[in-house]
C-alpha cells in the first residue's frame, strides 16, 4: 500500500534541503585574508529580478588579476590617534582606510596619511560614517544610508578643501545558488545603487569663500553574494561581486573568492611557471629582492594588501628598503609566463 507524507512535511523537507540564509556578522579580524580574484571580460546573465531559490552559474570565470586582502592594526599605523574607534585598517602604515567591524554593522570611518602624488597628507573623518553593511542581513531587508567627509590640505602651495559624499541603496532582493570556480554555495544577494562625489574647492584669499576646482561623481551598480561557508574565510568578506551597467545591462567586472597560491591548479593565472625555474630571495627582506630566471623578465610588480602597485622594476631584482614592514605579492611576468608569491617586508 502506498504512503504519502503530509503535504506540509513535503514542503518543509524541500524548504530545508533549499533554503534561505543569515548574515549574522562578518568577523573580519586583524591576522584574517581572503585571495580575490578578478574577470574583466566573463558575461552571463544577470538575472535582474530577484526571488527565492534561484541559482546563479560562474563557473566559467577566468582568473585575470588576484589581489590578497588582509587588514593591518589600527594602531601601528601614523594616524591611529583619530580613529579610536576603529579595529580595522587596509593600506600602509603610512596611508589607510579605516573601518569598524561589529556584530551590527561594517563601518567606513575614513581615511588618513601622506599621498605621494600630491606631496601631502591628507586626513579625513567622515562626520557621517559610511556604514557599508548592517546586520543580519535576510532576505527581503532594504536601506538607504548617506555619509559624507571633509577636509583641508595645502597641495603646492594652494590651500584647498575636500569633500566627499556617498549615497547607497540597498535591497536584499534574492538568495539561492552561486557556482564560482571554487565550488557551489548557498548566497543572498545584495543589490545596490551607490553614488559617489568627490570634489576639490580651492580656497580663495584664505577665507571661506571656495572656488569648484575638480569634482567627479561615479555611479555604481552591483550584486553582492554573501555566504555562511566558513573555509578560507569565505564567509568575511562578499563571496561574489559584480559590477555592472544598468543602461546596458551588461556586466562589467566580477570579483569572487579563491584560494590560496598553494592550491593552485596551474590554470587559473594566465600560465604560472613552475617554481623551480623561478627563484626570489631573500624572503624576509629588509633591501632587495633578488629574482632568478633563465626567462626573460619583461615587468615585475609589487602589490600592497589592497591591490595597489607600490613598486616596479624590470630588472633581476627590486628595491624594497623604503616600503612600510608589511605582507606584499610580487608579480614576476616572464616572455612565457606569470609567476606570483607571497614576500614579507621588514
Amino acid at each position: 500500500m502506498k504512503q504519502f507524507l503530509p503535504l506540509f512535511f513535503v514542503v518543509a523537507l524541500a524548504y530545508s534541503l533549499s533554503a534561505q540564509i543569515t548574515i549574522a556578522s562578518m568577523d573580519f579580524v586583524v591576522g584574517d585574508s581572503v585571495f580575490q580574484a578578478t574577470d574583466t571580460t566573463y558575461k552571463t546573465e544577470l538575472f535582474a529580478t530577484g526571488g527565492a531559490d534561484l541559482e546563479w552559474n560562474f563557473s566559467g570565470l577566468t582568473e585575470h588579476n588576484r589581489d590578497t586582502i588582509a587588514p593591518i592594526d589600527p594602531a601601528t599605523t601614523d594616524h591611529a590617534d583619530d580613529f579610536t574607534n576603529s579595529n580595522l585598517a587596509f593600506g600602509t602604515i603610512e596611508l589607510a582606510g579605516y573601518m569598524q567591524n561589529n556584530s551590527d554593522e561594517y563601518v567606513s570611518l575614513g581615511f588618513g596619511g601622506y599621498v605621494a602624488a600630491i606631496d601631502a597628507d591628507i586626513l579625513m573623518v567622515y562626520d557621517d560614517a559610511d556604514t557599508i553593511i548592517d546586520f543580519p542581513m535576510n532576505y527581503g531587508d532594504s536601506r538607504d544610508v548617506d555619509s559624507y567627509g571633509s577636509t583641508y590640505a595645502t597641495v603646492q602651495g594652494n590651500d584647498i578643501r575636500l569633500s566627499e559624499s556617498i549615497f547607497r541603496t540597498q535591497e536584499i532582493d534574492a538568495w539561492g545558488k552561486v557556482i564560482t570556480p571554487k565550488g557551489t554555495f548557498d548566497v543572498i544577494r545584495v543589490n545596490e545603487y551607490m553614488i559617489k562625489i568627490d570634489s576639490v574647492f580651492l580656497i580663495i584669499y584664505g577665507n571661506e569663500s571656495y572656488q569648484e576646482d575638480y569634482s567627479s561623481f561615479d555611479t555604481t551598480y552591483s550584486y553582492n553574494f554573501y555566504t555562511t561557508f566558513s573555509e578560507n574565510n569565505f564567509n568575511k568578506y562578499p563571496l561574489l561581486e559584480v559590477e555592472y551597467d544598468n543602461d546596458a545591462d551588461t556586466i562589467k567586472q566580477t570579483r569572487w573568492l579563491t584560494y590560496g597560491e598553494e592550491e593552485e591548479d596551474n590554470t587559473a593565472i594566465n600560465k604560472i611557471s613552475n617554481f623551480n625555474t623561478i627563484s626570489v630571495y631573500p624572503n624576509p627582506s629588509s633591501d632587495i629582492v633578488n629574482i632568478e630566471t633563465k626567462e626573460n623578465i619583461v615587468s615585475i610588480n609589487i602589490y600592497n594588501t589592497e591591490g595597489k602597485v607600490v613598486r616596479t622594476s624590470s630588472e633581476n631584482q627590486i628595491q624594497v628598503s623604503d616600503l612600510p614592514s608589511s605582507v606584499y605579492v610580487i608579480e614576476v611576468k616572464t616572455t612565457n609566463s606569470l609567476y606570483k608569491k607571497k614576500i614579507m617586508v621588514k
